[in-house]
């Protein structure tokens, strides 16, 4: 199946039972580099989907079936759109669905915000590594802002922040 007979869409209320689904089988990949407490980790609330959903700030990949295969949420950040989460389904992977998700997101928000932003592993191959392809660069903890730095504290609660950092995507 070609990539191209997937759709790129604003999420509507309709498609969030189908994320935290989404969210642990795209998760489940942690368990293979010995990262149980990111596979088990609590799923995005409801509550905050909801809102992302009716803020815009919600995007899905819908396979040719019209399931959901994958999505993408975000908020505004120290002027930047940060990305929340990206996560595809495994059933789904190999057809640039991530990559199309982000494109689409730095297309609705050009002109508004100066970049994309994202806190991600660094030593995870699908993490860091695989957003360098596109077009993300580190950024420095001192340089992310002061909402950043929020999430940063908010994200210690539960994970290792020695293997995280920021990256960014000029627009």
């Amino acid at each position: 199946m070609k990539s191209s007979s997937y759709a790129i869409e604003q999420g509507r209320l309709s498609h969030l039972r189908h994320i935290p689904p989404i969210e642990r089988a795209a998760g489940a990949r942690f368990k293979q580099i010995g990262m149980d407490n990111v596979a088990d980790g609590e799923v995005t609330p409801l509550s905050i989907l909801e809102e992302r959903a009716r803020r815009g700030r919600l995007y899905v990949a819908l396979a040719p079936s019209g399931e959901v295969a994958g999505f993408l949420i975000w908020s505004p950040k120290d002027g930047r759109a940060y990305i929340e989460e990206v996560s595809v389904h495994p059933d789904h992977a190999g057809h640039r669905l991530a990559a199309r998700l982000i494109d689409r997101l730095a297309e609705d928000v050009c002109g508004k915000h100066p970049a994309l932003s994202l806190t991600t592993f660094r030593d995870v191959p699908w993490n860091a590594p695989y957003y360098a392809t596109l077009g993300f660069r580190e950024l420095a903890y001192e340089d992310a802002g002061p909402q950043h730095e929020e999430s940063w504290r908010h994200q210690a609660e539960h994970l290792d922040m020695s293997r995280r950092l920021f990256m960014t995507r000029p627009l």
